[in-house]
């Protein structure tokens, strides 16, 4: 999503995105690495369409780091694949790099997120989503395939247990990456997703406009 999204990128569901946009943009979970050239041609183009971000990608880059978003973003790029991307992407920087045995640090500086960090368990905790519920595939090739939801937050696909929606998709559809939150929807019937359930818990964490700690 380009500094310049307006252009091109109209808000899903309408209002006035713009804070939200403007926050999302620069957050780790929407950067990837482009040639200058390529960088400078797409731009601030839309995502899809014949000349759009997402066909260029896809034909202009053999780095693993784009590909992922290639591969994520094949059904659009949206607020919650940047922000699920993001968490994925501390989650691997942290594994990597982990704070060494012993060491005391300080924080220095506070920087607030764009969005919340929300896990299932929270929502298990907050009675939107019951242990033992299933949850079931979207995507067309695999619509219907269903995971469980464990009292602890985990899923389970088959008897093989996951820690994060996006894993228990990929073990569905055999992608490296897939934007979890939104693979998996409530209702096999229905087109409710894990994302909006999530918006509904940080929507209820809400008092006078500002976000309170979960319970």
């Amino acid at each position: 999503m380009p500094q310049e999204w307006s252009l091109n990128w109209p808000a899903d569901g309408g209002g006035d995105h713009s804070d939200q946009r403007d926050a999302l943009v620069q957050t780790l979970g929407n950067l990837t690495l482009l040639t200058q050239s390529l960088n400078s041609r797409i731009s601030n183009g839309p995502w899809q369409g014949d000349k759009g971000k997402y066909e260029e990608l896809r034909k202009n880059t053999s780095l693993l780091l784009t590909r992922e978003v290639v591969e994520l973003g094949a059904h659009g790029w949206t607020e919650d694949f940047i922000a699920e991307r993001t968490e994925r992407m501390i989650d691997d920087i942290l594994e990597i790099w982990p704070v060494p045995a012993g060491h005391s640090g300080k924080v220095a500086a506070s920087i607030e997120r764009a969005t919340p960090r929300v896990e299932v368990a929270d929502l298990v905790s907050a009675g939107l989503i019951r242990p033992g519920q299933s949850l079931f595939a979207r995507v067309q090739a695999h619509r219907g395939k269903p995971c469980q939801v464990s009292e602890d937050g985990s899923l389970y696909v088959g008897d093989r247990r996951y820690d994060t929606l996006s894993a228990a998709a990929k073990a569905i559809t055999g992608a490296q990456s897939e934007a979890g939150w939104w693979f998996w929807l409530v209702d096999a019937e229905g087109d409710k997703s894990m994302s909006d359930v999530r918006q509904e818990f940080v929507e209820s964490l809400a008092v006078g406009g500002e976000l309170v700690d979960a319970p």
